[in-house]
């Protein structure tokens, strides 16, 4: 199969939209597809080879591994190398785990299950994983294991024939499960092979000239303005939101596919044909490779959304990248320059894929090796188990249940004097109330459930246990005489404002009507991004942990209405108030740290280090 132009300029035509998908530039919004056009791409030329091989009686496994590991596995473990390197220096001890057990992925080639198992390409966590490119790569060489395999045996059977119907078979099938799988199993649908092995046979039934070709000149030139008009569909005009693979695939694939099959002869594939194109494409491998774990370590070592031209510095320093990979890695191994013999490339892969497999096992076995980083930075990220450790036994969740009355903190032999009323941001705060009320001898109560503000009838966060569990608790509190005061607290903004405030006053009115007095405790500001892992990562960058902060203007305006509605219960009612933000926030921040500790055990709750910075906003109430 002779060398074309073209492809290269197509494969320019896969990778920038990735790229700058990946990137987060809005108006490439469907860039994912580009990884399609690859899949097709691939599995036309490698079916060629394959082919003319096996009908010549030629074809060896031996030599056709080779190619591959030629043209993978070098430039993969050198990006694994300096990714693995900067990883070591910067992720903290479970997400270099985490990175441990992708590399062990990538390297043979099942990166995809994992991937499979823990998100969806498109899910905010998975923008923490630098290796999460390598699924389709996985998806490819997966399919390579079997293929030579199904190909020789169909030809022995069958003939040329054979290989034709047994491609077309796997084809139809593949696409009937993908069109299936989109709905009922999207997440596999995406990342594992039998919903995406019909991309690679559309580009395999091109190599075997199973699909009839026009010569007639306008219908060269128009088929290729529809497929360069189908691939250009799937980047410009398809999005996250839709459904993919499945039929929306079909856009990229067949587009691919006559850009294949007529490009060579067309104006579409002379300009596909341009050198600025077929440079990108020479070095799109190389560039696939390095984007996305540059990418995500640039946001790793960020603290806010990277803007427009920090994202594309991280994109330049990827192509950089790129060429040196390409020429100093990729291309002399796959020219012979270096391991010229089979037996040396087989040994040496075989021993680089030994040496990250054991690195990436005593990682594992370390448990991400906290020991390489500074004890601050350990001191951070341990903040995040910084909880209530009676979360399991105290804290309700989905299921109504009696009464809380045996959560008690403090003074054990005590009837409690005081009580912690709301949902899960309660949880924490009544630890640091139990302390001080056991200096009295006195003990305090959680009455806490996961999703439930301290309010009847509000049915909110798809918790249908609230108005039951809200009901059963205001019960119990006002059948408990030595309960005098009752502290409530909620992460407000969940909640929809006009029920929520109802039900408060409903509340409100039952605790006061038993002789309770009734203290407000306003909404804890909160963080944009996980706080532990924020203070950590600041530490490991030896940054000053108030980088870690939101403003105050911020958390004004996103609890607004909440607290516009907490200040008129205090008037009606004659309330006291505990606010948060009086000790967190200054004019102008809101801040993650304080008093040397995390104040967060997220990115929202309090940490029980947190909870007791603030405690002497509840000491006025505590007698």
């Amino acid at each position: 199969m002779h060398h074309r132009s073209d492809i290269d300029g197509l494969r320019a035509l896969a990778i920038i939209p990735v790229v700058l998908y990946h990137a987060g530039i809005p108006w490439v919004s469907g860039g994912f597809v580009g990884v399609d056009v690859f899949f097709v791409i691939s599995g036309y030329l490698i079916t060629g080879i394959i082919n003319g091989e096996i009908v010549a009686s030629g074809f060896s496994y031996g030599r056709f591994y080779e190619r591959r590991i030629r043209r993978i596995l070098p430039a993969l473990i050198f990006m694994l190398v300096i990714v693995g390197v900067l990883s070591a220096k910067y992720l903290l001890p479970g997400d270099f785990s985490s990175f441990a057990v992708s590399v062990i992925g990538s390297i043979f080639f099942y990166a995809n299950f994992i991937f499979y198992g823990q998100s969806g390409y498109f899910d905010a966590p998975a923008a923490t994983k630098p290796l999460l490119n390598l699924w389709s790569l996985a998806v490819e060489e997966q399919f390579y294991i079997v293929f030579p395999l199904l190909l020789g045996l169909a030809h022995r059977l069958r003939g040329e024939r054979g290989i034709v119907v047994a491609v077309w078979a796997i084809a139809v099938l593949s696409l009937a499960y993908s069109a299936y799988a989109v709905f009922n199993a999207p997440s596999a649908a995406f990342y594992l092979l039998p919903a995406r092995a019909w991309e690679l046979m559309a580009g395999a039934l091109l190599a075997l000239n199973a699909v009839p070709a026009l010569k007639h000149r306008a219908a060269i030139e128009g088929l290729s303005l529809l497929g360069l008009g189908g691939v250009l569909f799937g980047i410009f005009g398809l999005d996250h939101h839709s459904l993919f693979p499945g039929p929306n695939a079909l856009f990229p694939v067949l587009g691919a596919v006559l850009l294949i099959q007529y490009g060579e002869r067309s104006a579409v594939g002379r300009v596909l044909s341009w050198p600025p194109f077929v440079g990108v494409g020479l070095i799109s491998y190389s560039l696939y490779l390095w984007h996305w774990p540059i990418l995500v370590l640039g946001q790793y070592a960020s603290f806010v959304p990277l803007d427009l031209a920090s994202k594309l510095i991280l994109v330049g320093i990827s192509i950089a990248m790129a060429i040196v990979s390409y020429f100093v890695v990729e291309g002399p191994f796959r020219k012979r320059v270096v391991a010229r013999r089979r037996g040396t490339l087989f040994v040496a892969a075989a021993a680089s894929v030994a040496l990250l497999f054991g690195l990436s096992q005593l990682t594992l076995a370390g448990n991400g090796l906290p020991q390489r980083l500074p004890p601050d930075v350990l001191k951070f990220a341990a903040a995040g188990a910084d909880n209530n450790p009676r979360r399991d036994a105290c804290h309700g969740e989905v299921e109504v249940r009696p009464f809380a009355s045996n959560c008690v903190y403090g003074n054990a032999d005590a009837p409690p004097t005081y009580a912690l009323w709301g949902d899960s941001h309660a949880a924490e705060l009544v630890i640091p109330l139990g302390e001080m009320a056991a200096k009295l001898g006195q003990s305090a109560l959680e009455v806490s459930n996961s999703g439930c503000p301290p309010a009847l009838h509000v049915d909110a966060n798809l918790r249908p246990n609230c108005p039951a569990q809200a009901q059963a608790d205001l019960d119990g509190l006002e059948a408990s005489p030595s309960i005098r005061t009752v502290f409530m607290i909620s992460n407000y903004k969940l909640y929809p404002v006009g029920p929520l405030f109802a039900g408060m006053r409903e509340a409100i009115g039952g605790l006061q009507a038993s002789g309770k007095r009734v203290v407000l405790v306003y909404p804890v500001p909160g963080l944009d991004q996980w706080g532990p892992g924020a203070l950590a990562r600041a530490a490991v960058l030896h940054l000053d942990p108030s980088v870690i902060s939101i403003s105050t203007a911020s958390y004004l305006d996103r609890n607004r209405p909440y607290l516009d509605g907490l200040d008129r219960l205090a008037h009606d009612f004659h309330l006291s108030v505990v606010k948060p933000s009086d000790k967190i926030c200054s004019a102008s921040r809101c801040e993650a740290y304080g008093g040397g500790v995390s104040l967060y055990f997220d990115d929202n709750h309090l940490s029980v280090s947190g909870a007791r910075f603030i405690s002497d906003l509840l000491s006025p109430y505590i007698s």
